[in-house]
């Protein structure tokens, strides 16, 4: 699984990248849903680049 990039700003700071691991997809499945929407709300980061889909 590749690594997510969330960036800081929209002037080119640089990306933070997060790789969640989980025992299973559907563990991951259960859990990136959640991961993204707390990082959709959280105003510190403007752009999020999720890789995994199913």
């Amino acid at each position: 699984m590749k690594a997510q990039t969330i960036a800081l700003n929209k002037r080119g700071g640089l990306p933070i990248q997060y790789v969640i691991q989980a025992p299973g997809f559907e563990k991951l499945r259960e859990y990136l849903p959640k991961f993204t929407e707390a990082v959709q709300n959280d105003p510190t980061f403007t752009i999020i680049d999720q890789d995994l889909k199913f």
